[in-house]
């Protein structure tokens, strides 16, 4: 059983895939191989994020009004990557947009529990 386990482990850590996935550092993948990480936690951290994600992943915290700082962050480097716009600029944009839709999560919440 340890012997498929860490084959599944190698397969995820380093075999092609398609779309494409990066590799994880050196010592990330060996530090998963002593631990016998499983497989799929593997795949996982080798999958590449994309916009697509973090503006799912955004939604989904300011729905219910949760500000998660480091979330927002990335979102803000990958806006400034697409765009060139400075950070700070896509920070008070994003920050206001995020404010508005938050205002109303209290209603939103209230509503779904409600309807239940």
């Amino acid at each position: 059983m340890t012997s498929i386990r860490s084959d599944a482990l190698s397969r995820a850590l380093a075999a092609p895939s398609e779309p494409s996935l990066r590799l994880l550092p050196p010592e990330v993948a060996e530090l998963l191989r002593a631990l016998g990480a499983p497989p799929r936690l593997a795949a996982h951290l080798r999958a590449d994020v994309t916009i697509e994600d973090l503006l799912v992943s955004t939604a989904d915290r300011i729905w219910k009004d949760k500000r998660v700082p480091g979330l927002e962050d990335r979102l803000v480097r990958t806006l400034t990557a697409a765009t060139g716009r400075e950070p700070w600029e896509e920070y008070l944009a994003l920050d206001d947009l995020l404010t508005r839709l938050g205002a109303d999560a209290h209603h939103r919440l209230a509503f779904q529990a409600g309807a239940l």
